[in-house]
């Protein structure tokens, strides 16, 4: 019973962090692209000798549409999820609540109240606006935060054609400018940015606050039903003759035994309650640090970036041959210009031939090897689907990068392992930023 909820509580974290900038270049990330990309090709290659080549297309359609683009199924889950552990509890937990003395017995209007706060914030996260950034309030947001030239620099955003403020991001699935963007939130299906980041870590709490009462409740009956039995004043005989008292491991399968389905909801709660903490601290690092997930992803490719550099430097004081490393070569500025320039014209043609020629059957049907190169061949497919609709974010990547060529001087005195937000204003500022933002008039 224990290890299928392991399991469940696993692939929750790889499909929670995978893709963070901490996760997503070791074996979460690589097991994030088997659980979303290789068991998904594997099915359809299936449908295909099932079906024949026309669910292809069909397939395909709906598989991106799906992964790649803005849609419900998270957010449908998570209703889905709630919805049957408080039809559990009421089948389940509630009728032990009357032999239970540890309990109040208003136990189920308790988890009524904290069922509303829950909802409350997943309404307010999933309606509140993120804070677009407009042609009426763009002078606004530029005030808002200076230019670090670091991470944010003044540029104009390619699909909105307003100068992008700092901290701020273009949202591929809202195709709306962000101010202060952190993250895309597929369990509310909503973009979190200045104006509603906050109901966001308020809807992490209320999950946490649920969980935590249902734990404590699940653990008082349960614990109830073992003082019933008077286990503890019993005594057994070990093989030397020798009286000993009943251990946890004993009574543990007692409650397998009698209590099967609430002890594993028991598991399944600490499981939530493990995952809930693990991304409330996740996010309170990133308060204490006032910086966005966002931002994170962009020191990540920062200290990336540094570590190439300095490595084909090394290589060649040492008279090696150089490596074509990502953003570490140091060209002259027309020629890093052009290159950047040519590379963008030449994205969206390059895509879409990529994209066909990714569709053929030849291309579907995965050989027979080790799971590692499987890995790195759908690395490439996904980022070749991914590309088409995210042209503006590769834009923005390669812009970056050009900028941080041209100012390597100074990129080169930063300390990667120290790297302070330049927005770092004091933990309880820090907080006060992200719970009462500043009005923006229009």
């Amino acid at each position: 019973m224990l290890a299928p909820l392991i399991i469940f509580a696993g692939i929750i974290f790889i499909l929670l962090f995978g893709q963070t900038a901490t996760f997503k270049d070791g074996i979460v990330g690589q097991l994030y692209i088997v659980l979303t990309s290789l068991i998904f090709l594997r099915i359809k290659n299936l449908l295909i000798k099932i079906f024949g080549s026309r669910i292809e297309k069909v397939f395909d359609f709906f598989g991106n549409k799906i992964r790649y683009n803005r849609n419900p199924m998270i957010l449908i889950f998570y209703l889905l999820m709630v919805s049957v552990l408080v039809k559990f509890w009421f089948d389940n937990v509630t009728p032990d609540f009357a032999t239970t003395k540890s309990l109040d017995p208003y136990q189920n209007l308790y988890l009524c109240l904290y069922l509303f706060f829950v909802m409350i914030t997943f309404l307010f996260g999933v309606f509140t606006k993120p804070g677009f950034v407009t042609d009426k309030n763009n002078e606004q947001y530029l005030k808002r935060y200076t230019f670090d030239e670091i991470l944010f620099f003044k540029e104009q955003c390619e699909t909105c054609k307003l100068i992008k403020p700092a901290r701020s991001k273009h949202c591929r699935l809202l195709n709306r400018c962000v101010a202060r963007y952190d993250h895309y939130c597929a369990w509310l299906m909503n973009t979190m940015g200045e104006q509603n980041y906050r109901y966001f870590i308020l809807f992490l709490f209320a999950n946490l606050f649920l969980v935590s009462f249902g734990l404590y409740t699940v653990v008082r009956v349960l614990e109830q039903k073992v003082i019933n039995t008077k286990m503890f004043e019993l005594k057994f005989r070990d093989s030397k003759g020798n009286d000993m008292d009943i251990g946890f491991t004993f009574m543990m399968n007692y409650l397998k035994r009698t209590q099967p389905y609430t002890l594993g909801f028991g598991y399944l709660l600490i499981s939530l309650f493990v995952i809930v903490i693990l991304f409330i601290i996740y996010h309170f690092r990133l308060i204490w640090k006032n910086t966005t997930t966002n931002e994170s992803v962009k020191i990540h490719e920062l200290k990336s970036f540094i570590r190439n550099y300095q490595l084909q430097e090394t290589q060649r004081k040492k008279g090696g041959h150089e490596e074509d490393t990502k953003g570490a070569e140091k060209l002259p500025k027309e020629e890093k210009n052009n290159k950047g320039i040519e590379k963008n014209e030449s994205k969206s043609k390059n895509v879409r031939k990529r994209n066909i020629k990714n569709r053929t059957n030849k291309e579907n049907q995965i050989p027979k090897n080790n799971i590692k190169d499987e890995v790195v061949k759908e690395k490439e497919n996904i980022k070749n689907e991914k590309a088409e609709s995210n042209l503006n974010n590769e834009i923005e990547k390669t812009k970056l990068i050009q900028h941080w060529e041209e100012n390597i001087e100074k990129i080169l005195q930063l300390n990667p392992k120290k790297f302070k937000s330049f927005y770092y204003q004091g933990f309880w500022s820090n907080l006060k930023d992200i719970f009462f933002p500043k009005k923006i008039k229009i």
